[in-house]
């Protein structure tokens, strides 16, 4: 069972598009993705979708997408929870590998935007 004390939280924020990679010194689990945005000025497009991909340490041949969240933006924030049946499957990454959170903004230079990742060490749970 994983424990709230078990999760290591990492975060990333910018301004434009998002390719906000993450990973422990170990095998892990991803176990939540928390987003939110916000326009800095301006108006314009507001949503788009945001991948989740594994960034293999075996290379590119070994990438494969996780997840699509659909319409994740300005009033529309990314909060996911993975269960941990899912997460020993589905989320592990190998020591090495990265979570690649990708969105691309719908209206670069004025949507800021901050993303934190749950991951637990692989061996609290297996």
């Amino acid at each position: 069972m994983i424990r709230p004390q078990d999760i290591v939280i990492a975060a990333a924020s910018g301004r434009q598009s998002m390719a906000a990679s993450f990973g422990l010194a170990e095998r892990f689990v991803l176990v939540s993705l928390r987003g939110h945005f916000s326009r800095e000025s301006g108006t314009g497009g507001e949503t788009a979708n945001l991948t989740l991909d594994v960034q293999s340490k075996r290379g590119t041949v070994h990438n494969a997408r996780l997840a699509t969240f659909v319409g994740v933006g300005i009033n529309a924030d990314l909060v996911a929870s993975i269960p941990e049946c899912d997460a020993r499957k589905k989320y592990m990454f190998d020591s090495g590998d990265k979570a690649l959170l990708t969105w691309t903004s719908p209206d670069s230079d004025e949507i800021l935007w901050g993303i934190e990742v749950g991951m637990v060490p692989a061996r609290l749970i297996e």
